[in-house]
C-alpha cells in the first residue's frame, strides 16, 4: 500500500474529533506562548480524550451511525470549546442579536438536530464531510504549530534597559518586605478629593524612620499592570492601551513579574522570595487568587460556553442578585475578607520565621479596596456592601476601610521591627489610587498613591517627593546594592 492511500485510509477514521480538542489547545498554546505550564495542557487534555473515549463507547452501545454521530459531536465540541469567540465575533457584527444567549443556545440545539438527521439520511455527504473535516483540522493545527516555533519579536523585548546591572554582590542583603495595599491613595488625593487628613498615620511612619513621597504616583490605574511595571522597572510598552485589556494581558503581567529583572537580581544575590500576593509567581503560586486574574489553562478555558456563562452568572449575582439578597452579600463579603485575613497572618508568621538565606516577602493585600468590608473600628459592616452608594457614601466606605487598614500596616510594621531590628527594608506602596469618584478629572487623582520607604541606613537620596511605582525598586537597589540603574521619566498613563 503507498503513503499516499496510507493516509486517505487513515483519514477514513473520524480523527476530527479530536481535531477539535488538539486545535483548541495548539491555537490558545499559540495566542499565549510561554504562559501555560505544560501539566496543565496534559491534564486538560487527558480530561477532553477520557470524554471522548465515552463517547465512542455510548455510540458503539447505542450503535449509533458513525460518521453522523461523530460530525455532530465535533460540531458540538467546536461550539463548546470556541464560544466566547463565536460570541464576541457575533458582537460586533450586524448579527449582534443573535449572540444572546436565548438565541444562540437553541439555534445551535436546532441546527445540531436537523445536522444529525440530515446526515443520517445522506451517508455519502457525511463519508465526505468526515474527511474534510480531518483535512481542515490537520491544516488548522499545523498553522498553529509553526506560529508557535516561530520567535514573537514582541515577546522578547528587553525587561529593563540594558545597561542596569548590579555592580557588587554586597554583603549586606537585609530581609525586603513589600507591602503593597490595593487602592491606598496618597496624602495629596485623600486631601483634596476625599478632604481627609491622613497625617496622623503619616506621622507614626516617618516616627519610625520612614521616606514618604508626599506627590507620589503609580504609572497605571489597573493593578496587574501597575504592578508588572512596578517589578520590570520600566514601562509596559508591549500593551496596546488603545484596547480593552484582555485576561491574556493580565497573564502577561504576572509573569513579567515573576520574571522580571528585580526577581532575578534578588535570586542571584541569594534572596528567597516568599509570594503572599494574589498573583502566580514562576513555582510559587498565589495562595489567595482574585477571579479576574486567569492564569495557566484558565487563559484558553475562559471563553468555553461554561466559562462564559459562569462569568456573566458571577456579573448578574453581583450587579443584581447581591444587592437584593442581603445573605449572599455577607457571603461574598466575607469571603474577600477572608483573603486579606489569611494574607495578613502569614505575612505575621514568615515575619517571625528565621531562615538561613535573606528573604524578600510580598505581601497585596485587597484593602482598602472596594467592596470596603470593615469599619475603623475593624468590625464587619452593617447591611448590604453591594447596594448602590452614593458618591460621598463610598467615600465614607473607604475611608472608614483605609483607617482599619493604618491599623494592620502599624502591627505588621511593628512585628517586622520587633524581629529585624531595623535592619530590614520596608516598602508600603499602594498599586494605584482612589478610582470611584467620578469627579475627578486627572490623572494624577487616581494615580496618586501612598509611597513609604525604609532603609536601615537612612540613605533616601534617590527618593523623591514625585517619585512614580515604576522608579521605587530602581531607588532601592541603588540605595542598597549600589546600581547603575538609569531612572525612568515618572509619567501617569491613563
Amino acid at each position: 500500500m503507498s503513503f499516499t492511500n496510507s493516509i486517505k485510509k487513515i483519514f477514513e477514521h473520524p480523527l476530527h474529533v479530536a481535531g477539535v480538542v488538539l486545535f483548541f489547545v495548539v491555537h490558545g498554546m499559540a495566542e499565549n506562548k510561554g504562559l501555560i505550564p505544560i501539566s496543565e495542557i496534559g491534564f486538560f487534555l487527558l480530561k477532553s480524550f477520557g470524554f471522548l473515549l465515552l463517547f465512542f463507547m455510548l455510540l458503539k452501545w447505542r450503535k449509533w451511525p458513525l460518521y453522523p454521530a461523530t460530525i455532530v459531536l465535533s460540531f458540538g465540541l467546536f461550539f463548546y470549546l470556541f464560544f466566547g469567540a463565536i460570541q464576541d465575533a457575533l458582537k460586533s457584527t450586524f448579527l449582534a442579536s443573535l449572540s444572546k444567549y436565548s438565541v444562540l443556545l437553541p439555534l445551535f440545539v436546532v441546527l445540531i438536530f436537523v445536522g444529525f438527521r440530515t446526515l443520517k439520511n445522506h451517508s455519502k455527504a457525511a463519508t465526505r464531510l468526515n474527511r474534510f473535516l480531518n483535512t481542515l483540522l490537520t491544516v488548522f493545527i499545523l498553522v498553529d504549530l509553526v506560529s508557535l516555533a516561530v520567535v514573537n519579536n514582541n515577546a522578547a523585548l528587553p525587561l529593563v534597559t540594558p545597561h542596569a546591572k548590579l555592580k557588587s554582590q554586597s554583603s549586606v542583603k537585609p530581609n525586603i518586605y513589600l507591602l503593597v495595599m490595593d487602592e491606598y491613595a496618597g496624602e495629596k488625593s485623600l486631601q483634596q478629593n476625599l478632604h481627609f487628613n491622613n497625617q496622623a498615620f503619616l506621622s507614626k511612619l516617618t516616627e519610625k524612620g520612614f521616606y514618604i513621597a508626599s506627590n507620589a504616583s503609580s504609572n497605571y490605574a489597573s493593578t496587574p499592570i501597575s504592578m508588572a511595571s512596578f517589578f520590570e522597572m520600566s514601562y509596559n510598552n508591549w500593551l496596546d492601551l488603545k484596547r480593552p485589556i484582555k485576561a491574556e494581558d493580565y497573564s502577561i503581567c504576572a509573569k513579567k513579574m515573576s520574571e522580571s529583572s528585580s526577581m532575578k537580581w534578588l535570586s542571584d544575590l541569594g534572596y528567597e522570595t516568599i509570594n503572599l500576593s494574589i498573583f502566580d509567581f514562576t513555582g510559587k503560586p498565589s495562595l489567595n487568587q482574585s477571579s479576574f486574574l486567569k492564569q495557566g489553562i484558565q487563559l484558553i478555558t475562559n471563553k468555553t460556553l461554561a466559562s462564559r456563562m459562569e462569568r456573566d452568572l458571577i456579573w448578574m449575582v453581583y450587579q443584581y442578585i447581591a444587592p437584593k439578597w442581603d445573605g449572599l452579600a455577607t457571603y461574598l463579603a466575607n469571603k474577600g475578607d477572608e483573603g486579606n485575613r489569611k494574607l495578613y497572618q502569614l505575612t505575621l508568621e514568615e515575619i517571625n520565621k528565621d531562615k538561613q538565606q535573606p528573604k524578600f516577602v510580598y505581601t497585596h493585600l485587597m484593602m482598602p479596596h472596594y467592596p470596603y468590608v470593615r469599619d475603623s473600628s475593624g468590625a464587619l459592616r452593617k447591611g448590604n456592601l453591594f447596594q448602590s452608594l452614593t458618591t460621598d457614601q463610598q467615600k465614607g466606605a473607604y475611608l472608614q476601610y483605609l483607617n482599619y487598614a493604618n491599623t494592620r500596616i502599624l502591627e505588621l510594621l511593628k512585628a517586622i521591627e520587633f524581629k529585624e531590628k531595623g535592619k530590614a527594608i520596608v516598602m508600603v506602596i499602594g498599586d494605584h489610587g482612589y478610582r470611584a469618584d467620578p469627579k475627578q478629572q486627572s490623572c494624577f487623582d487616581t494615580h496618586n498613591n501612598l509611597v513609604a520607604v525604609y532603609l536601615p541606613q537612612r540613605n533616601y537620596q534617590y527618593l523623591y517627593p514625585s517619585i512614580s511605582n515604576v522608579n521605587v525598586f530602581k531607588a532601592v537597589f541603588k540605595s542598597t546594592f549600589d546600581s547603575t540603574l538609569v531612572f525612568e521619566k515618572d509619567r501617569c498613563i491613563e
